[in-house]
């Protein structure tokens, strides 16, 4: 498990590549597209961002919920 540290300095790193959007999984609230294109996405299908809580050594555990089924993540992006 990443530690808060950890979890800023991949979030700083992955944008330089470039991607059309990029939402960190263990986010609390929002997923806030950490790209340059501002795609916020948001939960659809059941899916709770910053939903599933657990204790960790370092006191920070949240990750966005999918639960495999029906579940996801929406944004106005459209690469088509």
């Amino acid at each position: 498990m990443a530690s808060i540290a950890e979890s800023v300095v991949l979030d700083a790193l992955i944008p330089p590549f470039g991607p059309s959007l990029y939402w960190a999984l263990d986010a609390r609230n929002l997923a806030t597209d950490l790209s340059a294109n501002s795609y916020d996405g948001s939960a659809q299908g059941g899916a709770t961002i910053g939903g599933h809580t657990a204790t960790a050594p370092n006191g920070y555990a949240s990750c966005t919920d999918l639960d495999g089924s029906n579940a996801y993540i929406s944004s106005s992006y459209s690469p088509f």
